[in-house]
This record gives structure tokens, sequence and C-alpha cells, in this order.
């Protein structure tokens, strides 16, 4: 019945999981996904640090779920560990018995892993956090490869009923090679782990299993060899996905244990039960690894002092670009738009604060209506690799839109209104002369005024009847409407973001237009 149990709520987590990262029509209300993601622990944990609240009482529910029943968290409420569960059973061998067998644990690789990934984040390096998170690894699996196929199958039948029943086409954009292998990679790393040792995943790379594992390892509810009963016939452990059960010494490592209770079924002689841990419990061995301490000591220093030195292109080289672009010669010469910071969104008040808890869980990049979120590259430095960020080639940030502050599920968004928004400067709009058709075909265009939804943008004298752009930086919000509207290339008005948030003045009502719509925009 427990087997049972487990398995109907992992299925049921899964597919809730696997919607929310695909549901592009948004279904579900913001508030259901920032209740039903603080389940998860990184995001309960992370979120603490900056809400406090329902994170602190989802967190607390967490570990002492582990404590009193192991880490049953592995098998019911992490869709990662039901998609590895999934793989599992796809790949299993055509006997009926399973290739399991146990295997000493491998301690020193995960506990190096989670002290590595802790020191790192209380460093304000959240990337092993991104890399091997499992929720977010999910989430970007979900959200790159599957969210794409959705979209593409809606767009399909609603080319065939011809929006008989109100199934509207999408435009499919956004999305980035990166992001997109990374995620196919990863997928394909967590098939060939399940199919070849179960949870192997989860009980040596995964620091959200590391973690667990210290709570479990003395949980009240345990999994049990019966000294009496059990015959050491090796049936359970053939069952153990997590290749915890030692038959012929007839013990179980709970820190390993990920409570799928598939040895209960399999024993034969009534030798396994799940139940309460007895008073004497086998002691446990202490060994030394003080060479492995010095080997792991010297490796995290050597990540901490080359992680921060990694950049795409830095500061001096971006200058020396845009000075060769501005330099002399053809007056017509178009100049190339180098930025010098990226844009992230509105409520994550700095790059500092945005990449020291974002997760690159990609929820906010599949809430955002416009699409405007996309995987970043390296603009945020190594440290925030495929963390969110914003592209106006792609689209632009809506003025009334706060959906990706709602989702966020650590903090690294902070929640924030239609009011406040409005007031948040994540960047400022920089007009090019040498780029505007208006200087180099000497024709009106005024497409970025025309589309600035406070009239940050507007159109003044030039000469012979022409009108360039000028921009307000008071009022200025960064919101990309201008940049996405400009039909040159390179563009001759870009938004450069604003490492920390500002905030900007409120614009005349009259001046602000709510609806931005770029259908009948003619470039």
């Amino acid at each position: 019945m427990l087997k049972k149990i487990r398995v109907v709520l992992s299925v049921v987590f899964l597919l809730l999981f696997a919607f929310i990262f695909v549901d592009f029509k948004h279904v579900l209300p913001e508030s259901w996904v920032y209740f039903i993601t603080r389940l998860q622990l990184t995001p309960a944990v992370l979120s603490v640090l900056v809400f406090g609240g329902f994170a602190v009482v989802s967190m607390i529910f967490l570990v002492l779920l582990t404590i009193i029943f192991g880490r049953v968290y592995c098998s019911t409420l992490c869709p990662l560990g039901a998609l590895q569960d999934v793989f599992t059973r796809i790949f299993k061998p055509r006997k009926k018995e399973r290739r399991f067998k146990y295997s000493k644990p491998n301690n020193w690789l995960r506990y190096s892993i989670l002290a590595i990934t802790v020191l790192l984040f209380v460093a304000g390096n959240s990337l092993l956090l991104n890399l091997l998170d499992p929720y977010s690894n999910f989430g970007k699996i979900f959200s790159n490869l599957f969210r794409p196929v959705y979209m593409w199958v809606n767009n399909q039948i609603a080319a065939l009923y011809e929006n008989t029943y109100k199934v509207i086409p999408v435009e499919i954009k956004g999305y980035r090679w990166l992001a997109v292998s990374y995620a196919a990679l990863f997928l394909l790393i967590i098939a060939a782990m399940s199919a070849w040792r179960g949870r192997l995943f989860c009980n040596t790379i995964c620091p959200v299993g590391a973690m667990l594992s210290l709570f479990s390892r003395k949980s009240f509810f345990r999994i049990q060899l019966d000294k009496e009963k059990c015959n050491s016939c090796g049936l359970c452990a053939l069952q153990c996905k997590a290749e915890c059960i030692d038959a012929v010494n007839r013990t179980v490592d709970m820190s390993r244990c990920v409570g799928c209770f598939n040895c209960l079924s399999a024993c034969r002689s009534q030798g396994v039960h799940f139940s309460i841990a007895g008073k004497k419990r086998m002691p446990e061995k202490i060994v030394s690894h003080d060479h492995k301490r010095r080997y792991l000591l010297g490796g995290m220093l050597a990540i901490l002092t080359l992680i921060p030195g990694v950049r795409l292109l830095s500061a001096e080289q971006k200058h020396q670009q845009r000075g060769k672009g501005r330099g002399r010669g053809n007056h017509h010469e178009p100049v190339p738009v180098v930025r010098e910071h990226p844009l992230s969104p509105p409520g994550s008040i700095s790059h500092e604060h945005f990449t020291s808890l974002c997760t690159a869980c990609h929820l906010c990049i599949n809430a955002c209506p416009k699409q405007v979120l996309v995987p970043a590259f390296m603009e945020y430095g190594l440290k925030g690799m495929m963390q969110p960020r914003l592209d106006y080639s792609v689209s632009f940030c809506n003025y009334e839109c706060v959906v990706c502050s709602q989702v966020c599920p650590t903090g690294a968004i902070l929640r924030v209104n239609n009011e406040e928004k409005k007031q948040i400067q994540i960047g400022i709009a920089h007009f090019v002369r040498r780029n505007c058709v208006v200087i180099t075909d000497k024709t009106d265009c005024g497409a970025c005024a025309e589309h600035c939804p406070t009239q940050a943008v507007r159109m003044v004298q030039h000469r012979n009847g022409l009108f360039v752009p000028e921009v307000n930086d008071e009022i200025c919000v960064g919101c990309g409407a201008c940049e996405h509207a400009c039909p040159t290339d390179p563009k001759a008005i870009y938004v450069d973001g604003n490492p920390i948030h500002k905030k900007a003045e409120m614009p005349q009502t009259e001046a602000i237009k709510k609806e931005i719509d770029f259908n009948d925009f003619p470039f």
C-alpha cells in the first residue's frame, strides 16, 4: 500500500510540475504556482532568506518530513526524481529481476559537491546550484525542450480546426541554443544514469539529496531488515534503485534510501518492513579522509579564485569596441551596439541580488506573456549562465505586466504590483544618431516614440521638417518597446541595463500608453 501511495503522489507531482513549465496559456493562477513551487526544497530554502512567512513553514515541513519518514521527498515531491523513475521503468531489463545491487556510498563525492555548492552560494555565486539543483534542471528540460513541442502541437490544432475550439496559435520565440543544448544533454545524462544505476544522480551528485541525507540517516521511520525473518536472499537489493540495501549484513543505508518502498513487495519472507527505528543501532564507522579534505579545500579555493575572473568580454574591451564604432570615418557608417550591462527582470533589485538567488529554473521565462525573457549566456558572467535576461530583439517588457515577479520561487525577483513596477528603472534607452533612418535616409520614422508607453522617448526638431528621438532619462523605465520597434540594424535606439535598479519618475498620466500593439507595425 505504501508503494501504491508513493507512485500516485509521484505521478501527480510529476504531471503538475510538467504542466507548470509548459503552460504557455497560464491556466494556473500565479498564486497557485507560487504555493506549489514552495514544495521544492531549494526554492523553499532560498526564499526564506528573502520572504520568510510561508517559505519558513514550507522549509520546516520538508525537513520534518525527512526526519520522520526519511527521504520520501525524493520519491514523491521531487519531479526530477519521478522522471528518473520513468526512465528506470522504460529501460528495465527483460528479466523479471532487476540488475541493481548493493554498492558502497560515495560519501566523499556527494558531500564534497554539497560543500562546494554551499560555499559558492555563500560567496554570492549560484552557478553550481543552477547546474545541479533537481527542481531547476527539471524546469530547464521542460521549458526548453517540451514547451516548444507543446506550443507547436497547439499551433497545428489551431490550423487544423481554424479556431473552432478556441485554440489560438502562438509564436514560438526566445529560445537559445545554449539552454536547449544543456537541457538535452542533462536529459540524456539523467536517462543513462537512471537506466544504469537507478538513483545514482540522487546519491552522488545532487546537492539536495546530499543535504536531505544528513537528516534521513537518523529518521524516525525507516526501512529495516528483520534479523530473524530475513534469509539474505537479496531480492530486496535487486529492487532497490538507490542500491542501499546490504542483504548480506542485513543493513540499510538510510542516508541513500529514497523511500520508494519497492523492497517491501519484493521480499518473500516478510523480512523487510518500514517501521519505527529500534533503540539499538549499528555504530557507524568514521573514516578519516584528511588527504581528501586537503584536495577538496584546494579545489574550492581554485574555483572561488577563477570564477569571478571569467568574462565573455572585459569592460575595457567593450569600451574599445564602442570607441571604434564612434571613431572617425564614414558619417553614415553604422555604429555597433554594445551594452555595458544586461537587463535583469523588474523586481530583481540588482544584478548581484538576482544572480545570487536565481537557480535558473526558467519558470519566469515560461510565464512571461511577451516571451522577452531568455536564458543568458555570459552576460552576467559565468555565475549567471542560463539565468533569465531581457532580450529586446525578441520582444519587449509590457508596461502593465508583473507576472515574472509573481511566480519566482526563490526571491531572486521580488513580488511587485503594477504601480511599483511602473517606476522600476531596469535600464535607460540610448539614441545612436548615425544608425537612425532619419539621419541616414532623411526620411520620417518615429517608431520608437510612437511605442514608448511613458513617452520618455519623444521626437524633437532636426532639420528640413524632420524629427529625431530624444530620451528623458528621468521617466524611462527601460522596457525596450522603443528598441523592439526600431527598424534599423544595428538599432538606432537601445536599452542599456542598470546593474542596480533605480526609481523612475512617474510620467504625465495622459502620456501613458497602456497597450502597445505591434501587429500593424509597418517595418
